[in-house]
């Protein structure tokens, strides 16, 4: 997704997964460990991270990052029937149960 969001920026990209014996590009849904986005101009470098960090900042999990000083949150475990405490910067996510280890939706 980043690599086609760039791409419609004028940035061209690839998918590279930087743990394999040669240089393999790859196009995968989800990112393991190890798989990363290469912009293929260096010229271009900065201002994909100057977009990305723009766009992190505009988005829902960047403007909560942003207020990570806000009240805490508290989400009921939908497995054990518990009351857990969150801090702030983590609305909106799915958090491990503090006493059961369950998926734990954070309210926003």
């Amino acid at each position: 997704m980043v690599v086609a969001w760039l791409a419609e920026r004028g940035i061209a990209a690839q998918v590279k997964d930087r743990y394999a014996a040669e240089t393999v590009f790859v196009q995968q849904a989800v990112a393991p460990a190890g798989i990363e986005v290469v912009v293929l101009n260096a010229n271009q470098a900065h201002p994909a991270r100057q977009l990305l960090i723009e766009h992190f900042e505009e988005s829902p999990a960047g403007r909560q990052a942003a207020d990570s000083s806000g009240p805490p949150v508290e989400a009921v475990c939908e497995e054990c029937g518990r009351t857990a405490t969150f801090t702030s910067d983590k609305r909106g996510r799915v958090e491990d149960c503090p006493y059961c280890g369950a998926y734990s939706d954070v309210p926003e």
